[in-house]
Formats: structure tokens, sequence, C-alpha cells
């Protein structure tokens, strides 16, 4: 989910969505991926920002955004 949605909600959302206590959640999430939440969602639209970059035909800014990162000055 987080993997094809990559301007996904606060852990409390996604903890709702799922019927778990958010900080429940997010110990769980870091026991098995050992990041953060956003740690982990930082490394994943950086890897895809790296590569649609390096695959060519788009600016930073259309990258960023393509990634989840809406406030791109």
């Amino acid at each position: 989910m987080i993997i094809s949605n990559l301007s996904f909600p606060l852990i409390k959302d996604l903890a709702e969505w799922i019927g778990l206590n958010p900080v429940y959640l997010g110990k769980l999430f870091k026991q098995n991926t050992g990041s953060t939440r956003k740690e982990f969602l930082n490394r994943v639209r950086v890897n895809n920002a790296e590569m649609i970059l390096s695959a060519g035909g788009f600016n930073v800014s259309e990258v960023a955004e393509h990634c989840g990162y809406h406030d791109v000055a």
C-alpha cells in the first residue's frame, strides 16, 4: 500500500484504516522494517526519484511531485 501511494496519510490514518492503535502500529512497523514509517517512506520516495531521474525525460520538480513531495520550492 505505501509503495503504490507515495503520499499516504499519517500513521494514525493508516492505523484507523487497519484497526490498530497508532502507537502500536508504529512500533510494529519499526520492528519489521528497522525504520519509522516516515524514514521508510522517504527512502522509497528518494529511490523512486533516483530511478525516474536517471531514465530522463522529466525535470526535478516533476519528479518530486510524482514521488510525493508536493511542497517543492
